[in-house]
């Protein structure tokens, strides 16, 4: 191949220009609110990258590797080692960085004869430092802390070997139940018990909430039953009375509802609803119901 049959990159610097520019405005926009000054310098060092391209100069792939290096720099001090605040800061441009080594690409900005990839001292760097940060960072980002119970949570905390009162069951969403009659070797032999038919329109979404003889779920459009956990028979049912044509607007998200949450007040309470179910509408509102009989609390909000 001859030099003069090798052309200039013309389509990433076309995509360069093209995410520099807005990146660029909108991050002038955000350092005149006080934010970061980041996005107005990448979006510049992007435009000037897109430049270099068109024009054919290899040292747009140095400066673009300089700026990927500082990314991540400026991600590890924003973020810390949490991954999915991480993840939209440094893959964008670590992926467009993939092009910048593509063969094609190298003998465009290199007339024909790119030098091997990794003849440079830093470039032989770049792979190890950038995999003890990547090892370093998911170690301390896969894990969590998990805060000290304030006393009062204990009041709520009724969750005995049948209950299960919390979406994950327990407060800290452990999903276990220490219910010992059904087992790995009697599972099989389940048969169903009941059924209950809701009536209402859109999907089921719902994660149902026993505490002691009633099942707590909800509904389309957000109304709330309450089963007989033994028998599975209707106790009682709320209807918030949603406007139907609230309801008709992005129906997939306004007639299903993920669950009730269930509370308990502390054994000197002496008010109304001493066990309440609380419930959020998709018109927001956010409603108490007695749990025993499902009467709305008069005194709530």
């Amino acid at each position: 191949m001859t030099n003069q049959a090798v052309k200039n990159p013309r389509l990433l610097p076309i995509l360069l220009g093209a995410i520099g520019v807005p990146m660029a405005l909108g991050g002038l926009q955000l350092l005149f609110l006080g934010g970061s000054f980041y996005y107005l310098l990448c979006g510049l060092v992007l435009l000037v990258c897109a430049m270099l391209l068109w024009q054919g100069d290899p040292l747009a792939s140095k400066i673009y590797g300089g700026l990927l290096v500082f990314t991540v720099l400026w991600a590890l001090y924003e973020s810390g080692s949490n991954l999915w605040a991480l993840a939209p800061r440094i893959l964008p441009l670590a992926a467009l960085g993939l092009l910048f080594i593509t063969p094609w690409m190298r003998r465009s900005l290199h007339q024909g004869r790119p030098p091997p990839l990794f003849a440079e001292t830093a470039a032989k760097l770049v792979v190890p430092v950038f995999a003890v940060i990547f090892l370093l960072v998911f170690e301390a980002g896969t894990g969590y802390e998990v805060s000290p119970m304030p006393a009062r949570s204990g009041v709520n905390t009724v969750n005995t070997a049948t209950d299960w009162p919390s979406y994950g069951n327990t407060l800290g969403g452990t999903r276990y139940s220490p219910v010992s009659q059904i087992n790995v070797e009697n599972a099989g032999d389940l048969e169903l018990a009941w059924t209950y038919r809701t009536g209402a329109g859109g999907a089921f979404k719902a994660t149902p909430l026993q505490v002691g003889e009633l099942l707590y779920f909800c509904t389309g459009g957000n109304r709330v039953v309450a089963l007989d956990a033994e028998a599975g028979e209707l106790r009682w049912q709320f209807d918030p009375l949603i406007d139907q044509a609230h309801l008709s607007q992005a129906r997939y998200f306004t007639t299903g509802c993920r669950g009730v949450s269930y509370y308990e007040a502390p054994p000197d309470y002496r008010g109304e609803c001493p066990a309440r179910i609380l419930t959020n509408t998709t018109d927001s509102r956010l409603i108490a119901l007695d749990a025993l009989s499902g009467e709305r609390c008069s005194q709530f909000g």
